[in-house]
């Protein structure tokens, strides 16, 4: 039952990629940099056959510089093992040139984070893949900026190797 919804999970991610409303090169490369996982725990045993999928709400002031960063589920072990969410939010924080283009908007990133040898969608960790999407939603409101229109980016895929997906801009 569980690689049903980790499937269905997947082909939602894929339907929300065709409904990619924005996608600056300059700015993804950034956000690509900027996305680093801690590679030891990364390959370790601890996140064998798991992945994390979260979103990264990034809201642009009116000068084009990020003022907030949301991501969508801080609490998961596996994502703050996986991320330094303090260090990617002052790093996007401090760029002044990438978000220019989105004054006054709300920039959404669906990120899924999985290991290569996953081929065959056998997650020990489906329900709580399935949570944090369910998060997801709820991520938006937490932003009390008003008037701000909310913009979906590419998702972006990180797996074996580090490799980040798309690679091509």
């Amino acid at each position: 039952m569980n690689k049903i919804r980790i499937l269905f999970l997947l082909i939602l991610l894929s339907g929300i990629a065709n409904f990619a409303l924005a996608q600056d090169s300059n700015m993804y490369k950034t956000l690509v940099k900027t996305i680093n996982v801690n590679s030891s725990f990364f390959h370790s045993g601890d996140f064998y056959e798991k992945a994390v999928f979260f979103t990264i709400n990034m809201s642009v002031n009116e000068k084009g510089m990020i003022d907030s960063v949301i991501f969508s589920n801080e609490k998961n072990k596996d994502l703050t093992s996986l991320l330094d969410i303090t260090k990617i939010s002052l790093e996007l924080k401090k760029n002044k040139t990438d978000f220019i283009r989105h004054k006054n908007e709300v920039l959404v990133l669906l990120v899924m984070v999985s290991r290569g040898e996953n081929y065959f969608l056998n997650f020990k960790n489906g329900e709580e893949i399935l949570n944090n999407w369910i998060e997801i939603s709820s991520t938006a409101n937490k932003i009390k900026i008003p008037k701000r229109k909310q913009i979906f980016l590419s998702p972006m895929l990180i797996n074996s190797q580090g490799a980040k997906y798309p690679d091509k801009f």
